[in-house]
């Protein structure tokens, strides 16, 4: 029994947690489902603005945050700079939809971006490389 408690102490400990920052639909919810299936991740939150996940910065500490790069390039470099330096450690992951995006993702503070349409498995993938950098 007591290795038993152990054991799921260790795994609460090793679970990521997850805030998506993207405007609502299907792809928010795309990536919160994938995220959901992998054990190691606990999505604590999707917020639709920039704004309002900067009202949420100092709430819960985040250790990856996904954000939508449709959202204007220096609102999301606000919010980089805000997660980053309230979480040191923290992994980024900007996904991009198009190919004006991804280009702009190339020069912000992230450690990846996924371009959206790529097949999922490529998704959880990318995820599951940045849950062991950390």
């Amino acid at each position: 029994m007591v290795t038993k408690v152990r054991m799921r102490r260790s795994n609460r400990e090793n679970v990521m947690a997850t805030l998506i920052v993207a405007h609502p639909g299907p792809l928010r919810d795309g990536m919160e489902a994938l995220l959901a299936s992998m054990p190691r991740v606990r999505v604590i939150g999707k917020l639709g603005s920039i704004d309002g996940a900067m009202r949420k910065a100092a709430v819960r500490p985040v250790g990856l945050l996904l954000v939508d790069a449709s959202f204007p390039e220096q609102d999301v470099r606000r919010l980089l700079r805000r997660y980053l330096a309230a979480y040191p450690g923290m992994r980024a992951m900007v996904f991009a939809n198009t190919i004006r995006e991804v280009e702009r993702a190339q020069g912000l503070e992230v450690d990846a971006v996924f371009v959206t349409g790529r097949p999922a498995d490529q998704f959880v993938s990318m995820v599951e490389d940045l849950l062991q950098q950390s």
